[in-house]
């Protein structure tokens, strides 16, 4: 009867850490694309603009 508890307690925490883990995950997966986007935005306006002429 307590290897009955132990194993289901055992599986109980095993699916609440799935889950939980793959809420963390797409929690990461959202930051990332932030920073990416904030990242780019910053190259786009830190860019030097140097006019320069054609020399064929």
């Amino acid at each position: 009867m307590t290897d009955i508890i132990l194993i289901l307690s055992f599986l109980a925490i095993v699916v609440f850490g799935y889950f939980l883990l793959g809420r963390h995950d797409q929690f990461l997966k959202e930051n990332r694309k932030a920073i990416a986007k904030e990242q780019k935005a910053a190259q786009k306006q830190t860019k030097p603009y140097i006019i320069t002429e054609k020399r064929y």
